[in-house]
């Protein structure tokens, strides 16, 4: 018989199914498999099914030679915790479930579209909080959704599900932005660009891979900021400036809540206040022996990007009227984040796919011994555009 690892709790019907099939085991833990669990799983079990968290990398392959495993039964569509070439060097199989959580997140994002036009969250809170008073004409009013467009960025499975439910369910006009044409068994409509996806849209949905790339997030809020200024007649700068002078807050929640996942570390460093981040990629520092530790990047980030520019932005605005020169503010949050981003870079983690045996802190250039990275190269354009706004606004007469 068949010896069958299930690493986290599921359900038991899943449990006993799974029983018909083998000896199962189950761990009853939800954290993922540790090192010593991985390798014991390859060594001991004819099938495994891990689940996210569960890094299977090269090395834990390469540790074991000849596993028992011959099959590991990822749950879950996504497999990139999983070296799937070293697994089948190994003879090791390696599948997946596609389409496992494709109409659970596409509930998901109608909740979230629902809760949005009825502003459900909001009206929780106050009932909860015991604010609410009773019924009124104007009480809590929101969006329609029946009968509004929404447009969907990226018409995978996912997306065409999001689509199924809003024009099924609601009535709403579908467009989409997408490489390809996709046939679908209800009206909808291919648009050139997201930007012509967007512009007339009720309701946006991206359906696509994330990511936490700053700058890439920067454009798409600039081309939505743009897109509401003008369907709602704000003055582009003033609005702005406005987006600008919260920004900052929010980076520096963003920041710390990177360093309490252990998420975007710095390079490693002998330096005091080091920090030793769990997970097998944040201790593999090549020739460190034992602990390695790195710099706490996202706190300098954090200090940077968030407090400091709060501080210097909300000095300029209340104390300076800053405000009184449209795009002060933003200039100045422009040239401030770029160069704290250009500072930090220089302890920052290098992109994975920019390191090489001759380059190994990926540096986008590099001349022996100096280089610049990827980050900067994009730092470096907000800088000057940060600074040319700034230059804009001082010469421009108080508003």
């Amino acid at each position: 018989m068949k010896k069958i690892l299930i690493t986290r709790p599921l359900p038991d019907r899943v449990i006993q199914k799974a029983e018909i099939l083998g000896d199962v085991s189950a761990r009853t833990k939800t954290t993922p498999l540790s090192e010593k669990e991985m390798l014991l799983a390859l060594r001991n079990y004819d099938i495994v099914l891990p689940t996210l968290g569960d890094l299977f990398s090269e090395n834990i392959f390469e540790q074991v030679e000849k596993p028992k495993c011959k099959l590991l039964a990822n749950f879950g569509v996504g497999y990139n915790h999983i070296n799937v070439k070293a697994a089948n060097r190994r003879g090791i199989m390696v599948s997946n479930t596609p389409g496992a959580v494709t109409d659970a997140t596409a509930d998901i994002a109608l909740t979230l579209m629902l809760m949005t036009a009825r502003r459900a969250g909001e009206g929780e809170r106050v009932l909860r909080s015991g604010k609410w008073e009773g019924w009124h004409p104007t009480q809590m009013l929101g969006l329609h959704m029946s009968g509004k467009t929404v447009s969907i960025i990226g018409m995978g499975r996912i997306g065409e599900a999001i689509a199924r439910r809003c024009y099924f369910g609601f009535g709403m006009k579908v467009v989409y932005a997408s490489r390809s044409e996709k046939k679908m068994d209800f009206p909808s409509t291919q648009m050139s660009s997201v930007k012509e996806a967007v512009v007339d849209a009720d309701f946006v949905i991206a359906a696509v891979p994330g990511g936490m790339a700053f700058h890439g997030g920067l454009v798409g809020v600039v081309i939505a900021a743009f897109l509401f200024y003008r369907r709602n007649n704000v003055t582009y700068a003033s609005g702005a400036d406005l987006l600008a002078l919260c920004t900052p807050f929010g980076l520096l929640l963003g920041r710390l809540a990177n360093f309490i996942n252990a998420e975007l570390w710095g390079r490693a460093t002998n330096l005091p206040w080091g920090v030793a981040f769990p997970g097998e990629a944040a201790q593999a520092c090549g020739q460190v022996t034992g602990l390695c530790a790195r710099h706490p990047s996202q706190l300098y980030e954090a200090f940077l990007e968030g407090l400091v520019l709060l501080l210097l932005l909300t000095y300029i605005s209340f104390r300076k009227r800053a405000l009184t020169r449209p795009g002060l503010v933003t200039g100045t949050f422009f040239a401030g984040y770029g160069i704290a981003r250009f500072i930090v870079e220089f302890a920052r983690q290098p992109d994975l796919h920019f390191q090489s045996a001759d380059n190994p802190l990926g540096y986008w250039f590099y001349i022996e011994n100096f280089g610049i990275t990827m980050g900067q190269i994009l730092s470096l354009p907000m800088i000057f555009v940060g600074l040319a706004l700034v230059i804009r606004a001082i010469h421009r007469p108080v508003s």
